[in-house]
């Protein structure tokens, strides 16, 4: 009875267990599945699931080739790539991000899940979505949001209605609905 019901239901030991597998499983971080994925792969995916045009997906290719091509004559420094992929890409803090964003009431960690989940975050973060530092999004990505987003709540608000009325309303006019954290939002363009 004691083994039965005391020890392998106990939550301590159960938290230390959990910690030793951790430790010794290497987790996978997304640039791990992305270097190990074949090219073809890749492109399939940007195309059926992401949606991305041919022209990009061609963009990727030439510079896939051209990164892991080992010969003298079509070898490219490998910073002439990135600067020619990312040059029309802006990256702004999160500081000022948030403060862009200050009247929507959004939490950073809010904020860094959906940017990890939407690829609207620069590699440079350190840590996790809780608990890290030096992330930084792309300007589009915060310029979307702050443009072209509303809170519920304040539309609701604004709109002087019960939620359940205003919640009908919404399914019934197909207003586009973005959650982020807890906060729910809808499209400025839908709503007008």
């Amino acid at each position: 009875t004691t083994r039965k019901h005391y020890i392998h239901n106990n939550p301590y030991l159960n938290k230390i267990k959990h910690n030793v597998y951790q430790k010794n499983v290497k987790k996978k971080t997304t640039m791990d599945m992305f270097d190990e994925a074949p090219l073809a792969d890749l492109e399939h995916w940007l195309s059926a699931k992401v949606g991305v045009n041919s022209a990009t997906i061609r963009d990727v290719r030439e510079n896939h080739r051209k990164v892991f091509t080992d010969t003298k004559e079509t070898r490219i420094d490998k910073k002439e790539i990135d600067n020619k992929i990312y040059k029309s890409e802006v990256f702004i803090t999160e500081d000022e991000s948030l403060e862009r964003l200050k009247e929507l009431q959004i939490t950073p960690v809010a904020l860094r899940r959906l940017a990890l989940k939407r690829k609207a975050i620069s590699q440079g973060f350190s840590g996790s979505c809780k608990y890290g530092k030096g992330f930084q999004y792309r300007e589009e990505f915060i310029d979307d949001i702050s443009r072209n987003w509303i809170s519920a709540e304040s539309l609701r608000e604004t709109l002087k209605c019960k939620e359940t009325s205003f919640w009908e309303r919404a399914r019934a006019r197909k207003w586009r609905r973005l959650k982020i954290g807890r906060k729910i939002f809808i499209n400025k363009v839908d709503c007008l």
